[in-house]
């Protein structure tokens, strides 16, 4: 599942499902389009999710998410703390895959200095 995700967020698919092929720009040109295009399904993302949760309450599954994931939490104890913020607790998944990707571009974009 990870890995279809990672694959959705370096490619571009119109609306119907078609893939356009474009000229290949060139190692660094390429990066700046990947990261583009994964910047603003991100965007999206969180657009979704705020838009499910609640701005209050988005905020600190978001805070509480990140500092989890860095943190290596158990999932036990997330699952227990999103069940308090949230019902049902898989309203947070999508922002736990945010947060996952997130970390992704910026691991992405680190190493690409």
């Amino acid at each position: 599942m990870v890995q279809c995700m990672e694959n959705i967020l370096h490619t571009s698919s119109l609306g119907t499902g078609t893939v356009s092929r474009v000229t290949p720009l060139g190692p660094e040109g390429s990066r700046v389009l990947n990261n583009t295009m994964a910047a603003t399904k991100l965007r999206r993302m969180r657009e979704s999710a705020i838009q499910k949760l609640g701005r209050e309450v988005f905020e600190k599954v978001y805070e509480f998410l990140q500092q989890a994931r860095r943190g290596n939490t158990s999932e036990d104890e997330i699952k227990h703390y999103l069940e308090k913020m949230v019902f049902p607790a898989s309203d947070c998944f999508e922002v736990d895959q945010l947060v996952y990707f997130e970390d992704q571009l910026c691991a992405s974009e680190g190493s690409a200095v």
